[in-house]
């Protein structure tokens, strides 16, 4: 299979399901169509700021056990 056939079958398969779960065809051709177009920019670093806060709450709880790297 190639992989343009493949994304055909996928699509195929969203808007499947949209319509089974009773949204109608045009409605499900919309919400699969505004999935590639999502801006997930503003959610990578969302995400970066919370791996930095993470990782400064774990280098304080480490700080104090012995042999950690501070």
């Amino acid at each position: 299979m190639t992989l343009r056939r493949f994304i055909d079958v996928a699509y195929a398969i969203l808007v499947e399901e949209y319509q089974r779960l009773g949204v109608d065809l045009l409605s499900a051709l919309e919400k699969v169509a505004a999935l590639g177009q999502s801006d997930s920019e503003p959610e990578v670093e969302a995400q970066a700021e919370r791996n930095d806060q993470s990782m400064q709450a774990l280098m304080t709880m480490m700080a104090g056990v012995k042999g950690a790297p501070v």
